[in-house]
């Protein structure tokens, strides 16, 4: 019986501790959303979409901008956005397009779909045909094989074959 009440109190304690940080980000929100309503009344937009974007950060990026506002004072859009780029964008020594080359599948087509998709993000625009190659040349033997000989033309081909010769290859 004591068990029961000890779980009963730690899930309604869960509960309320919840609610209380919903409410806090509601709170937040309204807080922001009046910043920007009042910004746009004086024509100031740039503060204001800065007050909305940064409502959405999560994790270090939130932690980051409630250390920058006290330093920075009002945060301009640009120096929002340089701000978070130097912090978390990509260094001058990262080369995704090397790393995508140099990707191979380890394990599931899932796992390396979800990898390759990331890093294709990163590197930025290539032509549907280099996507394909790239994607293709890095599989198993066992599936580059079967997906080679059906001449994709779409990454989301070549993707749907390789999880198809997958799945036939395990059973």
């Amino acid at each position: 019986m004591n068990q029961r009440v000890e779980h009963l109190e730690h899930t309604v304690t869960s509960l309320v501790t919840s609610q209380q940080q919903n409410l806090k980000q509601i709170t937040e929100l309204f807080t922001k959303l009046n910043t920007l309503s009042s910004h746009q009344e004086k024509g100031e937009t740039s503060h204001a979409t800065v007050a909305l974007a940064s409502f959405h950060l999560e994790g270090d990026a939130q932690l980051w901008f409630q250390l920058a506002k006290p330093e920075m004072g009002a945060i301009s859009r640009n120096d929002f956005k340089e701000g978070l780029h130097s912090r978390y964008g990509p260094t001058q020594l990262a080369d995704y397009f090397r790393e995508l080359t140099k990707l191979q599948q380890t394990s599931t087509i899932k796992d390396y779909h979800t990898h390759f998709e990331k890093l294709l993000a990163k590197v930025g625009h290539l032509p549907q045909g280099r996507q394909v190659s790239c994607f293709i040349s890095s599989l198993h033997d066992s599936i580059k094989a079967d997906v080679l000989v059906n001449r994709s033309t779409t990454l989301t081909q070549a993707i749907e074959l390789a999880r198809l010769c997958e799945a036939q290859n395990l059973f």
